[in-house]
C-alpha cells in the first residue's frame, strides 16, 4: 500500500517509534523496481528492495539508545504508579528521576549518530537522500556498508573503516548517561 499517513506512493519504508513501541513499515513501492534495479556490485547484485529495508534497520540501530531510555523511564514510572503506600512511592521517586535524567542527557540525540558524525567530518551524506539530515546520512551509510561496501569506501572511506571496525556497535554499547 501507499503510505497511509501521507499518501506518498513513492515512500518505500519507514521506521517508527513512539515511546517503547518500534516498527518498520514497508510499502509496495519498495518492491516495484526489483525487476530492473539492483544495489551492490555487478557480480553480486542484491534486489533493490534491500536498500530501504537495511536503511530502516540503520535507523533502528541509531535510535536504539533513545528507545531504551524511554522504556526505562516508562518502567520506572509504572512502578511508581503501582506503589501502594507513600513509603513505596517515595522509594520509587529516585528511580523515576534517574531514568528521566538519562533521557534528558541524551537530549534526543543518538550517541551512535554522534559517533558517526565525528568520523564523517565535513563530508555530507553518501547519497543525495543521505544529505537530507544527519540521521538519514547515517542510515544511508549503514545500508551502503552492508549492501555495497565498495561504493561507501569510494565516497566515505573513513566511515567505511569505522563500520568495519565496529564503531557503530561500540557507540551502541556505550554506557547510558
Amino acid at each position: 500500500p501507499v503510505d497511509p499517513d501521507t499518501g506518498d506512493p513513492d515512500r518505500q519504508a519507514m521506521y517508527e517509534h513512539e515511546g517503547g513501541a518500534v516498527r518498520i513499515r514497508v510499502f509496495d513501492s519498495a518492491f516495484q523496481r526489483d525487476g530492473y534495479r539492483f544495489v551492490g556490485s555487478l557480480d553480486a547484485p542484491h534486489p533493490s528492495a534491500l536498500m530501504p529495508l537495511v536503511h530502516e534497520l540503520g535507523h533502528a540501530l541509531a535510535i536504539a539508545p533513545l528507545v531504551e531510555a524511554s522504556r526505562r523511564y516508562e518502567r520506572a514510572f509504572d512502578r511508581y504508579e503501582a506503589a501502594v503506600t507513600s513509603v513505596e512511592r517515595e522509594a520509587r521517586v529516585a528511580e523515576v528521576q534517574g531514568a528521566e535524567a538519562s533521557m534528558q542527557a541524551l537530549a534526543g540525540e543518538s550517541p551512535v549518530v554522534r559517533a558517526y558524525l565525528r568520523v564523517r567530518g565535513r563530508v555530507e551524506g553518501p547519497t543525495p537522500y543521505g544529505r537530507a539530515s544527519d540521521m538519514e546520512s547515517f542510515a544511508e551509510a549503514f545500508a551502503l556498508f552492508h549492501l555495497d561496501r565498495p561504493a561507501l569506501e569510494r565516497v566515505m572511506p573513513d566511515v567505511a573503516a569505522w563500520f568495519a571496525a565496529g564503531g557503530h556497535v561500540e557507540a551502541l554499547r556505550a554506557p547510558a548517561p
